[in-house]
């Protein structure tokens, strides 16, 4: 039985799940939107988050922090282009909405 086994083997060997998960999240890094099914896209939907996470919470901090930042996120997918892309524009444009109110009170992520 695979009780608190996390992940979903989607059917494939470890090396081939890897390579699927990479190419879903750097495709839907590039295009924004994929067409995949419903078990893939909760596949990566985790992992893509965390990445845009990095991204977002590296941007301001010193150059240090961008460096490996930039440098996790290139381990996980390997590509120089959609890494440029993803901190550049995605995370940007990812910011948390509780962030933009101008009332000092109400910048808590629960407020």
């Amino acid at each position: 039985m695979r009780h608190q086994i996390s992940g979903y083997r989607l059917g494939r060997t470890t090396g081939a799940r890897v390579a699927l998960r990479r190419n879903l999240i750097k495709q839907f890094f590039i295009h924004e939107r994929i067409q995949t099914t419903r078990a893939k896209a909760n596949a990566i939907r985790g992992e893509a988050e965390r990445l845009i996470t990095i991204a977002r919470n590296s941007a301001d901090g010193d150059d240090a922090k961008k460096v490996h930042a930039r440098r996790l996120v290139i381990s996980k997918l390997g590509d120089n282009q959609v890494i440029k892309r993803l901190f550049d524009e995605i995370s940007p444009f990812c910011e948390p909405k509780w962030w933009l109110h101008s009332d000092p009170e109400a910048r808590t992520p629960h407020g």
